[in-house]
């Protein structure tokens, strides 16, 4: 596996995923490849879709629907979203949306960006960790991890369906929903890294981590478990 292949970088902006300001900077691996089909991962509320930024919400999702074209390509899917809203937990269901070659035409700094470029999301629910806890029964509680390790496997296996060779990801889950970065960053190394299903298949796999952390921890969980040796 070439040293290259796998890459993670610390992402301090709020729009840090797949539309940090420097395009041209941080995400020259990126776009330096334009034969290649480029994904971005994109966890949000299950059971809305992502029109939290119509009233000037800022999380990491909330700036990918404003510097792109994403809100339309899945307000039309309303099925995850009312299957996720019957369903009796927050492990939520593994309904996802596959929205190939959307445009991102502003920077996170809401600057219209001279040329727009095409991005493939994938949109998929993360386990809410924190209200199962809470609010649900140890059983459900126990189903956490395995149900978070099933979901990213889901993810990557839709990522290889179609053709996907340049990967964006992130701390999945691991903000407002509360599951634990070591979890997290370890199910993705046992795949990517471990799994021979998935650690040739793609060309390259960027995880862009947002910390905003003094020490830089979250980043540095993540480094650490997806080190190339």
């Amino acid at each position: 596996m070439p040293s290259s292949f796998l890459r993670v970088i610390p992402s301090i902006k709020r729009a840090a995923l797949a539309l940090s300001t420097s395009q041209q900077n941080r995400w020259a691996p990126l776009r330096s490849h334009p034969s290649d089909r480029r994904y971005e991962k994109e966890k949000i509320p299950p059971r809305i879709e992502n029109r939290g930024f119509l009233k000037g919400s800022g999380a990491q999702e909330e700036s990918l629907a404003r510097s792109s074209a994403l809100y339309p390509a899945i307000k039309q899917m309303d099925e995850m979203y009312e299957a996720n809203r019957k369903h009796d937990s927050s492990l939520y269901l593994d309904y996802m949306i596959f929205s190939p070659e959307v445009p991102v035409f502003r920077r996170d700094s809401g600057e219209l960006l001279d040329k727009p470029y095409n991005f493939s999301f994938i949109t998929a629910p993360a386990v809410n960790a924190g209200a199962v806890r809470e609010n649900e029964s140890k059983e459900r509680i126990d189903q956490i991890y395995p149900t978070m390790k099933s979901r990213i496997e889901k993810i990557l296996a839709l990522a290889c369906e179609e053709g996907i060779q340049t990967l964006v990801l992130g701390a999945f889950g691991c903000g407002v929903f509360r599951n634990v970065y070591e979890d997290v960053a370890e199910i993705f190394k046992n795949f990517l890294i471990d799994d021979e299903r998935f650690n040739s298949a793609f060309t390259k796999i960027v995880f862009a981590v947002l910390d905003s952390s003094r020490t830089g921890w979250k980043f540095k969980i993540f480094q650490e478990k997806l080190k190339n040796n």
